[in-house]
């Protein structure tokens, strides 16, 4: 969020440039039309609307960096509240049990994020198999309430665990690592690099989307 407002504070000036620009000529325009005030109002409105349209880029830059921070725990609450909007109508004492580990995940990858950010691609990508994950549990609650055979409810019952089990396996997994990670620092040499997890955080990753439908 800093780059873009960094960013935000160096492009000010020149559009300050701009609209000095824009004001002189306009009062050249003015006296050349003989002081019409329509004119006046034209060239103002203008002016106001290409600066708003400046201002709501960069808006629309900061809203869609803060959207895709998974880390962050408000921005990951909003996409779990949006899956549960989804699928209102699914048991609730499944899905609450489903929230709870993705929530749980989800402060654990941020604890390592914080301890060492050269993992934050691998954490973010693995929250977003997490958010998968939790989607086709939701799917599955809805599929065995729906179908009437036994076949298909066979089927979704096996997604069911499937799903249910990633979730809580990856919650381990990345508990694990965060534990290690503490113990790491009482001790001389690491016991891990960082290319060792980095290739356990992605074959974790691989797992997850192996237990997604359709992979």
């Amino acid at each position: 969020m800093a780059i873009y407002s960094r960013q935000y504070r160096y492009h000010l000036p020149h559009t300050l440039i701009l609209l000095v620009a824009i004001a002189l000529g306009s009062f050249g325009i003015v006296l050349w039309l003989g002081l019409r005030w329509i004119v006046v109002a034209i060239i103002s409105t203008a002016a106001i609307a290409a600066w708003q349209r400046k201002l709501d880029r960069h808006r629309q830059i900061l809203s869609t960096t803060n959207a895709t921070d998974l880390l962050q725990k408000d921005v990951f609450l909003s996409h779990l509240n949006h899956v549960e909007h989804q699928y209102s109508d699914i048991p609730h004492s499944f899905w609450a049990l489903a929230r709870q580990r993705a929530e749980a995940i989800q402060a654990v990858a941020d604890k390592i994020a914080k301890k060492e950010s050269a993992f934050i691609p691998d954490l973010l990508e693995i929250l977003h198999t997490v958010l998968d994950l939790v989607e086709q549990l939701a799917q599955a609650l809805r599929a065995i309430r729906e179908v009437k055979t036994y076949h298909y409810q066979q089927l979704a019952q096996q997604q069911l665990y499937s799903s249910q089990k990633r979730l809580e396996q990856t919650h381990t997994q990345l508990q694990e690592l965060r534990d290690q990670m503490i113990l790491d620092t009482l001790q001389q040499p690491s016991l891990t690099s960082s290319a060792g997890i980095t290739t356990w955080l992605q074959t974790l990753i691989a797992e997850n989307e192996n237990g997604l439908l359709g992979e």
